[in-house]
């Protein structure tokens, strides 16, 4: 599935959530370096306070550049997320998803 070499990037909802949703981001970049040895990149490592296009701009340079990406649950119900999946399709990117990895 992944590999050492792979760049994998987390997307689910964080809007709307207690301390939008950080605390599951950092669990799973965590879960991704020790099974893989992946390099992560997380929208949990940005600053509280920017707009939501703000945060989309940063989203879409992270999927430009890895080589995976990584749906968390509930990613359905949120709207970058949905932005994120089209273009993570539109990028031929891998596309994973959280139930994958929490079984290895």
């Amino acid at each position: 599935m992944l590999q050492k070499t792979d760049i994998v990037y987390i997307s689910g909802p964080m809007s709307g959530l207690p301390d939008f949703n950080k605390p599951k981001f950092r669990e799973i970049e965590h879960a991704l370096q020790h099974l893989y040895g992946c390099i992560v990149l997380s929208p949990a490592r940005h600053p509280d306070g920017l707009a939501h296009s703000q945060y989309m701009e940063y989203a879409r340079l992270d999927v430009q550049h890895s080589t995976a990406v990584l749906f968390l649950d509930g990613h359905e119900d949120s709207i970058g997320a949905n932005i994120e999946m089209i273009l993570a399709r539109y990028h031929k990117k891998q596309i994973i998803y959280e139930r994958e990895i929490c079984k290895s």
